[in-house]
């Protein structure tokens, strides 16, 4: 949970510091490369790392996260904000509030949450 809670942090971290220092065309560009970096780590399989004996469990499971979705989840944690932030300054009629793109993203979550043991798992 200390793996996922930080890289969310981290990805929210990422949206809100490039938004402010980056233009446009540069965090276009820049978030464009993101993206391409969990394509190449495609397949997703856990490296072949041995479990320590005792004591350090929990750093060795971070590591090992780290290592297999990593690039994957920072980059997904950074599609909401920045959606929504390329939403509110796009000039549509609805970006005053660009946040039913929130309420959009956790359907889709519930659903996609409900529908793998509903749908897959049987």
């Amino acid at each position: 949970m200390v793996f996922f809670q930080l890289s969310l942090l981290g990805g929210y971290l990422y949206a809100h510091l490039s938004v402010g220092a980056l233009g446009p065309v540069r965090q276009a560009a820049l978030h464009s490369a993101l993206l391409v970096l969990p394509v190449l780590a495609l397949p997703i399989t856990l490296p072949s790392w041995t479990q320590p004996a005792t004591g350090t469990e929990s750093l060795w499971l971070v590591g090992l996260l780290a290592t297999a979705v990593g690039a994957s989840f920072v980059a997904l944690a950074t599609a909401s904000p920045l959606l929504q932030r390329w939403f509110a300054r796009a000039g549509h009629p609805l970006a005053d509030d660009p946040y039913f793109l929130y309420a959009a993203s956790n359907a889709g979550s519930l659903f996609g949450l409900l529908s793998y043991p509903l749908l897959l798992e049987p």
